[in-house]
């Protein structure tokens, strides 16, 4: 019995001390400063100017595939009225290749002018001194396009 009251209390003893410690361990919060004032109508005219750029990518890449695709169909259809089977088979070939590299290279200018309108949003964005930096959190947004 004696074993076990005398356990109890140096248990009780060590837990009361390490919470004590624990107490004195803890530091009071630093105070934080002042987070910067948003310039909002500064923040809406680098989102104007990035979407303005994004839209225009955007109907760009829709023109240069319709040309692709009128291009292709063209070729396709002189292809399939040509009487020579190797003559047949080099030009539809050709039409699609042809075509590949065209889409290739819309979407490859598509994604050049948003990396080029995300790239100026940030530097615009930066001179307005946001407290939210929408760039990092959204930018991935729009690559499917």
């Amino acid at each position: 019995m004696k074993k076990l009251i005398l356990a109890s209390v140096l248990l009780s003893v060590l837990v009361l001390s390490s919470v004590a410690l624990a107490d004195d361990k803890a530091s009071p919060r630093p105070s934080r400063s002042p987070r910067p004032v948003v310039n909002g109508a500064c923040m809406a005219s680098a989102v104007d100017k990035r979407d303005t750029a994004i839209i225009s990518a955007v109907d760009a890449y829709s023109s240069a595939i319709k040309a692709a695709l009128s291009t292709r169909r063209d070729a396709l259809k002189a292809a399939w009225g040509k009487t020579n089977a190797k003559d047949i088979q080099s030009a539809l070939k050709a039409a699609w290749d042809a075509y590949r590299s065209a889409a290739k290279a819309a979407r490859s200018s598509l994604q050049s002018a948003r990396q080029a309108a995300w790239s100026q949003f940030k530097t615009d964005s930066r001179a307005c001194r946001p407290s939210v930096n929408e760039s990092r959190e959204n930018e991935g947004s729009d690559a499917q396009l």
